[in-house]
């Protein structure tokens, strides 16, 4: 990527440099290097709003939002998620860019123990998510409407923490979206517990732990 992004750059190609450094930057964000990956998405957008490409800002604040959020800066990746939010407002954005941007307010709302609006941001992000027919991005608001239904840093509604759980593991179940099934499960059984079902729970975590140990998934 650094090769292509030089090769672009001495070629004037100033969209292209700015989309090939957002694909860097995310990159570097799943292989947690994070110093890396917001220097790559803070060029990306400054590239954009020089372009005057709304889409694209929004689109590299969410990341931005994502890198914050996975080194614990909260208030960072608020702002982040915040400012993509309102450049999908002003524009009526209901595309990808729009889906990520409510999902990370969101994620941003929970993080900052507000689960009554993390699940509002996530029902407007689930709902777009939907008219796109986007299964990964369905799948994933519902587990985390979900997690804020659980008392912990939630609402305390487990049979609906269930039922969105169950709903989400089926979608991803069916398109086989591997990557949600952990943190689903999860959640999944962590209801289950609050229940008072706790042998099922047990075991379920067990299972998914050993699973989750033999793909190395670590976080």
């Amino acid at each position: 990527m650094r090769r292509v992004i030089d090769v672009l750059r001495a070629g004037g190609e100033r969209a292209k440099t700015r989309d090939a450094l957002i694909q860097l930057g995310m990159a570097y964000r799943r292989a947690d290097q994070y110093e890396e990956a917001t220097s790559c998405l803070t060029e990306a957008l400054a590239e954009s709003r020089a372009m005057n490409d709304e889409r694209h800002a929004a689109d590299t604040l969410y990341h931005l939002g994502t890198v914050a959020w996975s080194t614990g800066q909260n208030n960072q990746a608020i702002g982040f998620h915040q400012q993509a939010v309102d450049i999908c407002k002003r524009t009526g954005f209901t595309d990808l860019v729009a889906v990520q941007a409510y999902h990370g307010r969101g994620e941003a709302h929970f993080a900052n123990a507000e689960p009554a609006a993390a699940i509002a941001c996530y029902t407007c992000s689930l709902a777009l998510a939907r008219g796109i027919g986007d299964k990964s991005y369905e799948s994933e608001n519902l587990m985390m409407i979900g997690h804020a239904c659980v008392g912990t840093r939630g609402l305390g509604d487990y049979p609906r923490a269930i039922a969105n759980f169950e709903e989400a593991l089926e979608i991803a179940r069916a398109g086989d979206l591997q990557w949600h099934f952990g943190p689903t499960l999860l959640g999944l059984d962590h209801a289950q517990a609050c229940m008072g079902r706790y042998g099922e729970a047990w075991t379920g975590m067990q299972k998914t732990l050993h699973w989750l140990e033999s793909l190395n998934q670590v976080r």
